[in-house]
């Protein structure tokens, strides 16, 4: 059960079923259902938090990247006999 803070809820309990019926309650606006075309409806939450994920995959391999060329600029570790 999720005890939803806003004015308008008025220190109600709502209850909850899935992930998205919380989303939905806390956020004020749909979650989104996933359309065919494996999309969710612009301005839905799942939307925003998709977006999201593509961004952070976007800058993941540019990290990868700097820490690649770190790596290239250490020396060599030896092993011991």
């Amino acid at each position: 059960m999720i005890r939803v803070g806003s004015p308008e809820a008025d220190g109600l309990l709502h209850t909850a079923d899935t992930v998205d019926e919380a989303l939905e309650i806390l956020m004020g606006c749909s979650a989104g259902e996933r359309q065919a075309n494996g999309r969710y409806p612009t301005g839905s939450v799942n939307a925003a938090g998709l977006h999201r994920l593509h961004e952070l995959h976007d800058r993941l391999p540019a990290f990868d990247t700097r820490r690649q060329s770190r790596q290239a600029k250490r020396p060599q570790r030896t092993s011991l006999p």
